[in-house]
């Protein structure tokens, strides 16, 4: 991912690393933005302080991502009963999320859900997650993918064919709480 990235038209500095540990000085960024990788952190509270350490004063971090209370919005997962099970032990809801970031110092900006379409048709949908691009895909047997892309196909196969498919993802923003000098 990190040679496409570098490859964008605007001056940024890719980094490797890891939520609990940014490889980045003490309050040298202005926001922190995650997307799709939230319920990949293993350590949620070390890594919320990893943010409130690279962080400036009124900083940012926007979390753009599922969570346990829009996991019904994701038409495959009906299709796929393993991939659910661990969509919610992988997820947080949105008032864990909030309170852990709150405990650390962060006040709650916003919570929002954004209507975000997943394929242009039911068809593309379908060809989308036969792809594995979730990864709670990759969490199922193959048996299991299997089984659940034919259900999911047939279901997708009733639906009017010029429809878009839509998902709603989890957009929570927080501002790290400026702390005067002592």
């Amino acid at each position: 991912m990190l040679h496409h990235a570098g490859s964008a038209p605007v001056e940024i500095d890719f980094r490797e690393g890891r939520a609990e540990q940014i490889p980045v000085r003490m309050a040298e960024v202005r926001l922190v933005f995650m997307s799709m990788m939230f319920h990949h952190i293993e350590d949620l509270d070390a890594a919320i302080a990893e943010f409130g350490r690279v962080l400036q004063g009124g900083g940012f971090v926007c979390v753009r991502n599922s969570t346990l209370d829009s996991l019904d919005s994701y038409p495959y997962l009906e299709h796929f009963p393993g991939a659910r099970s661990a969509c919610e032990s992988i997820n947080r809801s949105i008032e864990e999320i909030n309170r852990r970031f709150v405990e650390q110092g962060f006040r709650t900006v916003t919570n929002e859900v954004i209507t975000q379409p997943a394929a242009n048709s039911p068809a593309a949908y379908a060809e989308k997650v036969g792809c594995r691009v979730y990864s709670d895909l990759n969490m199922i047997s193959d048996e299991e993918f299997a089984a659940g892309l034919n259900s999911l196909r047939s279901a997708m196969a009733e639906l009017d064919p010029d429809d878009p498919v839509n998902e709603e993802i989890d957009l929570l923003v927080y501002s790290k709480v400026d702390t005067p000098a002592t």
